[in-house]
């Protein structure tokens, strides 16, 4: 009884931690953002796009945990879906485009 109850909380621990990196990533993404905007390397226009493909991630999230039970797949499509976001970030802060300063 005692070893089920370890495996339960274990297991609990460990669904609540991956949770907490796909948020903890969300978070540094946006702010990634916003750090493009605050030094001119993102243009308003391509901040907007990136807030969208981060807001899209966040309805998926949702949807996905609004069962209760996130399955491997639902993991790995959101997974996908922030690598993805992560590039586009990348790209657009480090293309040609910058804001002028002012």
């Amino acid at each position: 009884m005692k070893a089920l109850v370890l495996v339960s909380l274990i297991i609990v621990i460990g669904l609540s931690a991956k949770a907490g990196r796909n948020q903890n990533r969300e978070a540094r993404q946006e702010k990634r953002i916003s750090q493009g905007v605050k030094n001119g390397e993102l243009t308003r226009h391509e901040a907007k796009k990136l807030h969208r493909g981060q807001k899209k991630i966040d309805k998926v999230q949702d949807k996905a945990a609004a069962d209760g039970d996130v399955t491997l797949k639902e993991k790995a499509r959101l997974e996908k879906m922030q690598d993805k976001q992560s590039r586009k970030i990348y790209r657009q802060k480090h293309d040609a485009q910058s804001r002028p300063n002012k």
